[in-house]
C-alpha cells in the first residue's frame, strides 16, 4: 500500500506535466499556422482632419476609412470632450462649423449617440451615406443645441470617393 500511495501522489504532478506539454503543443501550432496566414490589409484612409473646440473643449482625430472588406467607418482617435446628454456624432456637409447656427444649415447625417467622452472609438458608414458632401465631423448636443466641436476633414481626392448608388456627382 505503501507503494501504491507514493505512485498515487505523483499522479497529478505528472498530469500537470502533460496539461503544460500540451498547451505549449498548442500554443506552436496556432503561432505557425498563424505565420502561414498572410497579414490582413491594412485600413485604407479616405479623409481626415483634426477636432477644434466648438463651445466645448474637444480634441482628437476623425478619420473615415475603407477597411479591408470593404465596409467604411468614422475612427475618433485620442478623443476626448465634455460631459453632455443626447451628444450625438454628425457628419455634415459643410467645409467646417464653428457655431450651431452654422450647423442648423447644412446638410448632415446623424451617426447615432456619442459612445464615451474619452477614447478611440469607431462608427459604420452605411452605404447609404454619400461621402463626397462629408465635410465635417461635429459633435453636437441635440438636447441643448450646443456645438461640442468639429474636425474639417481633408483628402487628396475628394472626388474619387465613393457615392452610394444613385447619387449624382457634386
Amino acid at each position: 500500500t505503501a507503494r501504491n500511495g507514493t505512485t498515487l501522489r505523483k499522479v497529478p504532478a505528472l498530469l500537470r506535466a502533460a496539461v503544460r506539454l500540451a498547451a505549449a503543443a498548442l500554443a506552436l501550432a496556432r503561432g505557425s499556422a498563424a505565420a502561414a496566414q498572410p497579414a490582413a490589409a491594412p485600413a485604407a484612409p479616405l479623409a481626415a482632419g483634426v477636432f477644434h473646440d466648438g463651445e466645448h473643449a474637444t480634441r482628437g482625430r476623425a478619420e473615415v476609412l475603407r477597411l479591408p472588406d470593404g465596409r467604411r467607418v468614422l475612427r475618433l482617435r485620442d478623443f476626448e470632450t465634455a460631459r453632455g446628454p443626447d451628444v450625438r456624432v454628425l457628419l455634415v456637409a459643410a467645409p467646417d462649423v464653428r457655431t450651431g447656427a452654422a450647423l442648423g444649415r447644412a446638410t448632415r447625417v446623424d451617426l447615432g449617440a456619442l459612445r464615451r467622452r474619452r477614447g478611440d472609438q469607431e462608427y459604420a458608414l452605411g452605404a447609404d451615406v454619400d461621402l463626397t458632401g462629408a465635410r465635417t465631423v461635429t459633435i453636437w448636443c441635440r438636447r441643448f443645441r450646443v456645438h461640442f466641436g468639429s474636425a474639417p476633414l481633408t483628402t487628396a481626392a475628394r472626388d474619387s470617393l465613393p457615392r452610394p448608388p444613385g447619387a449624382s456627382a457634386p
